[in-house]
């Protein structure tokens, strides 16, 4: 019998969703030089639909971080009682770190072997694997880094680091101290990552529906065939385009991640097949969002050469799935897994084991 509520299904569902919108966004970036290199299924006075519609793939990094806060949220709450929350937070660090250091020593070694070599001093470096190469606003590195859509890693340790204080003040407080806490994490952000402080909304976001029970009250549509399944994301699909006919800022991705996350748990759960795969390629999101632009930058001209855009997409989705399989495998092999669990259970101490999402 299947789990009532957002479970960690739901969870992996979610991701896999973003996962697709991330390899989305980057094959068919809004740009000229990407215009001529396949065939597109509409165009629009010389503009291919794909590259129209790519720019709000860019949802995915808000659903990430959603995900990561109602995860976060989830664990937090369960071990309350027996876990201090900031060995929970320097646990979620330390998992994400590790993923992200496995990626970096499988693909940057080799990286200048084929003259790509951003670094310009041992302090970049330093800087870059530990994650702290975008602090502050991109102020240290001006780019130099070994991938630019590492900038993630630095706002996701932000996040993970000021989550046990957003956790304290809305327990000492109720819903005060989440527009307090939100408002005091939201003002560290935006001096430190002044350029993303609207991602830090998105991860509070995910608390707050997990503390508050959000989807507990859109369970019975979701277990329902009703119209109000489809209605309430496509509410705030709307609320998202008015918001972007307002304001250009980047405010209106807001209602464009819950229409997105909503509907992964409204509709694409209950399709059995789909859901299946997109839990699949959910529990690949990590890794695939760490790498595939080392794929996509050496490998462009092969990932475009079936030249229709629907072959080339579903190519280098399957590419970056058989990639981050083979990745996991090695883990395997060199047991390297066992260090993850050790470090972890070193950083939970001796009480009981900590309760996972």
């Amino acid at each position: 019998m299947e789990e009532k509520g957002f479970t960690l299904r739901q969870t992996s569902i979610a991701k896999g969703f973003a996962c697709l919108l991330l390899l989305f966004h980057h094959l068919f970036y809004n740009s000229p030089e990407y215009y001529t290199l396949f065939v597109s299924v509409f165009n629009f006075g010389g503009v291919p639909l794909e590259c129209k519609v790519a720019p709000l793939g860019k949802v995915c990094v808000y659903m990430f971080l959603f995900l990561s806060g109602f995860g976060v949220s989830f664990v937090l709450e369960r071990n309350r009682e027996k876990k201090n929350p900031w060995r929970i937070s320097l646990r979620f660090v330390w998992k994400l770190m590790f993923g992200f250091w496995v990626i970096y020593l499988l693909f940057v070694p080799w990286q200048p072997l084929i003259g790509h070599q951003p670094y310009t001093s041992w302090k970049e470096i330093v800087l870059d694997l530990t994650g702290f190469c975008y602090f502050p606003g991109y102020g240290w590195l001006n780019g130099n880094t070994m991938n630019k859509t590492w900038w993630y890693i630095s706002l996701a340790l932000l996040c993970y680091v000021l989550t046990p204080l957003f956790d304290w003040l809305t327990e000492k407080t109720n819903w005060l101290g989440v527009l307090l806490s939100a408002g005091i994490i939201v003002g560290i952000s935006g001096w430190l990552l002044p350029k993303d402080t609207i991602y830090f909304v998105a991860y509070l976001f995910g608390m707050m529906f997990q503390k508050a029970r959000i989807f507990d009250y859109f369970e019975k549509y979701r277990q329902s065939k009703n119209a109000l399944t489809f209605i309430v994301p496509i509410a705030f699909l709307g609320v998202s385009v008015l918001a972007k006919l307002w304001n250009d800022a980047l405010f209106w991705f807001l209602p464009l991640m819950l229409c997105c996350i909503l509907f992964s748990f409204l509709c694409l759960s209950r399709i059995k097949y789909l859901s299946a795969t997109l839990a699949f390629i959910g529990k690949h999101s990590a890794n695939i969002f760490l790498f595939h632009t080392f794929l996509f930058r050496y490998m462009i001209n092969v990932f475009y050469a079936p030249k229709y855009s629907v072959l080339i997409y579903f190519i280098f989705l399957a590419v970056c799935l058989f990639v981050s399989a083979f990745i996991e495998k090695i883990k395997q092999w060199t047991r390297v897994n066992r260090l993850e669990k050790f470090v972890s259970e070193k950083i939970e101490g001796k009480s009981k084991k900590c309760v996972e999402y």
